[in-house]
């Protein structure tokens, strides 16, 4: 009986590629976003193996407690006959009908309470909670960090026979899936070698730093403002989030190679799939710039193995908790994530590819 596999992570391009990579190695995988979720798709689905990603989007929850009212009678003409649930759900839902409708929404925001969710207290929790469960924990460049946590180290040598740890480059997931399904002790992954990471990536990160910050200093924006969605913040947000957009494309259309004319429809098809979900539509306009999809998963992968280096550099630099809390985070995520949709692409070519043999047969 094969193996079966859960993947719990937040982005749902992410999720789709792994997915896709599990199914092609013929075993069944479900997903969860958040790991409220998680627990319901074990029990349900009961998995033998858990992919965590490391870096998950922190969990929201509701305290009546830290709002603070404006006056008494506010307070009693929401809470009187109502739950603490309902009176939040009142405030949130305040249509303009009510004249304090405003008030409420903000005051609903100050019950927010944000908890920090790791790939590793998740990790905790599957491995104490399922016993028979075995848990990966996926980086995406940034295993260096991953592996030099003092809490991925401690769970390590408790469950060292249950937990490790995969990368989304150097073939790292392939490499664990062919062992879960042959049932082989996986190998962990090891931090990209300093000669890997060479000057010439480092120097590039560096230009890239220069060119935010004077994008930033250009149309800055309020952190606080742009969650609130504010429509000033939003819009500065956005004009420097196209730039950085257009920016990733071209060092990826650069690193893939192939005649100018390829670079320039290669990069306007990573630009136009920002926010766009249908790979399999960017896969086959991949296939017609390059000629076939054998030869635009070539060129593709190659600038995935050029680019991987470099955006373990961008990787180390967000880990930084001084960097992790800055406006400017979101932009170099942004950077960072172009490769992603690369890497999904990649994937949609050689089921594309399949296809087309599958046919001429």
């Amino acid at each position: 009986m094969p193996p079966k596999l859960l993947v719990v992570h937040d982005e749902p391009g992410v999720r789709q590629l792994i997915t896709n990579t599990i199914n092609e190695h013929g075993m069944p995988a479900a997903h969860a976003k958040f790991p409220l979720e998680m627990h319901s798709e074990i029990r349900a689905h009961k998995p033998t193996h858990v992919i965590i990603d490391w870096q998950l989007t922190d969990h929201v929850t509701y305290d009546l407690s830290r709002i603070r009212w404006p006056n008494e009678a506010m307070r009693r003409y929401v809470m009187e006959g109502r739950s603490e649930q309902q009176a939040l759900q009142f405030m949130r839902d305040a249509n303009t009908s009510e004249p304090n409708a405003r008030q409420f929404h903000q005051l609903a925001t100050q019950a927010e309470v944000k908890m920090p969710v790791t790939g590793i207290s998740v990790a905790r929790e599957v491995l104490e909670r399922h016993p028979k469960v075995k848990v990966a924990i996926y980086s995406y460049a940034m295993e260096e960090d991953l592996l030099k946590n003092p809490q991925y180290k401690e769970l390590q040598e408790k469950y060292s026979n249950r937990l490790t740890n995969i990368t989304a480059h150097q073939n790292g997931l392939t490499a664990y899936l062919q062992a879960v399904k042959e049932h082989k002790p996986v190998k962990a992954a090891k931090a990209i070698p300093a000669e890997k990471t060479n000057i010439a990536h480092w120097k590039t990160f560096k230009e890239l730093k220069r060119k935010f910050d004077r994008l930033y200093a250009k149309t800055p924006y309020d952190l606080d403002e742009l969650l609130e969605g504010k429509p000033q913040a939003i819009a500065k947000y956005n004009r420097i989030k196209g730039v950085v957009w257009s920016l990733a494309a071209r060092r990826i259309a650069a690193a893939a190679g192939g005649t100018p004319k390829q670079k320039k429809e290669l990069r306007n098809l990573l630009v136009n799939a920002r926010g766009r979900t249908d790979f399999t539509k960017h896969a086959q306009t991949a296939a017609s710039i390059y000629g076939s999809p054998r030869i635009a998963i070539k060129q593709l992968s190659k600038a995935d193995r050029k680019l991987s280096p470099y955006d373990s550099r961008v990787g180390q630099f967000l880990a930084k908790p001084e960097i992790f809390s800055r406006p400017d985070h979101n932009l170099y995520v942004m950077h960072v994530a172009q490769l992603l949709n690369l890497n999904v692409i990649i994937q949609e070519l050689k089921d594309l590819q399949k296809g087309t043999q599958k046919s001429v047969e």
